[in-house]
């Protein structure tokens, strides 16, 4: 956190190796501190020491343990960082107190996420002990939907590395379109875009992920797809499909012109697509542009290969309802 910013760092990454931040480090949103306990600890006498800010940034104090729990069960950075943002809304003295969050995260998924109106720890136990029978079935509703994040989740993993064959059958226009070998910005760019979703907003587009390779499978059609947007990105629109026996170079042709459809029939100026090929990998691209497409040709585009698809709609909640 002393580091200075706006001066060029790097780091050893063990996958992607020397990794360049030209622009220094980006802001810090949270400062969090874990202590490996075997019980509650508290840690109020140690005020003095454990400031709960440093530089304007929060710090928050927790066990190792309830910290790898909260990750497991929130599975995103926006998550993590909307929970602890709301628990800083806690009385000073239970956030000096460490190895006992169950409770609190338990009140939090009863609270469709919040943890508005609870007083304390004490307090969200007490809450908690009377709706245990809800929480049952909140727990089983999220860890159903939480599957198909792990779908989006491999999807992130696997964009860490490239394929030895990536280039193998595409023309040198559409190797164009990849970054160079020893260039991986566009690959970065798509990881945080699948980082920066919030869980349900993962899950559901993971949802329909799996459902047009189901439909693929079941179907024989060599290429199914659809869109998803979110009220909470307005400028984004997802693509997501399955292939099976196109060739690479017909695959990168169609991925380009889906994503020039979607944006322009849905009037998105950023679109993320992520095509499926046979279970053995993925095809996933990404375009953002100042305004939607906007002639006479795109529009039709668009409305040729997404104005047939059935649109629903839905909320959006950390446990689903």
């Amino acid at each position: 956190m002393r580091t200075e910013r706006g001066k060029p760092v790097w780091c050893d990454h063990p996958r992607r190796g020397r990794v360049e931040l030209p622009e220094g480090l980006p802001k810090i949103n949270h400062g969090i501190v874990l202590v490996e306990v075997l019980e509650r600890v508290d840690l109020n006498t140690q005020a003095d020491n454990l400031p709960l800010q440093y530089q304007g940034t929060p710090i928050t104090y927790l066990s190792l343990k309830d910290f790898l729990n909260l990750a497991v069960e929130l599975r995103t950075a926006p998550e993590v960082l909307a929970y602890l943002d709301a628990r800083r809304a806690l009385p000073y003295t239970d956030l000096r107190i460490i190895g006992d969050e169950r409770a609190l995260f338990e009140f939090c998924l009863l609270h469709g996420g919040s943890l508005a109106g609870c007083a304390g720890k004490a307090d969200a136990a007490i809450a908690v002990a009377a709706r245990r029978d809800e929480l049952d079935r909140a727990l089983k509703s999220k860890w159903e939907h939480d599957q198909y994040s792990l779908l989006l989740e491999d999807v992130a993993d696997q964009l860490a590395t490239r394929r030895q064959d990536y280039a193998a059958g595409l023309s040198a226009e559409a190797l164009a379109w990849y970054d160079a070998p020893d260039q991986r910005s566009s690959y970065l760019e798509m990881q945080a875009v699948l980082a920066n979703l919030r869980l349900r907003e993962r899950s559901k587009l993971g949802h329909a992920f799996h459902g047009a390779i189901e439909k693929r499978d079941s179907s024989g059609d060599r290429f199914t797809y659809g869109a998803l947007h979110f009220d909470s990105k307005p400028e984004w629109v997802f693509v997501f499909g399955s292939c099976a026996g196109i060739e690479p170079a017909k695959l990168a042709e169609r991925t380009q012109i889906l994503m020039v459809a979607a944006m322009a029939f849905y009037r998105k100026t950023h679109c993320l697509l992520i095509i499926d090929r046979e279970k053995a990998s993925y095809e996933v691209g990404l375009r953002i542009q100042p305004s939607p497409p906007s002639s006479p040709t795109q529009r039709a585009l668009g409305d040729r290969r997404f104005g047939h698809l059935r649109m629903t709609d839905g909320e959006l909640a950390l446990v689903p309802g």
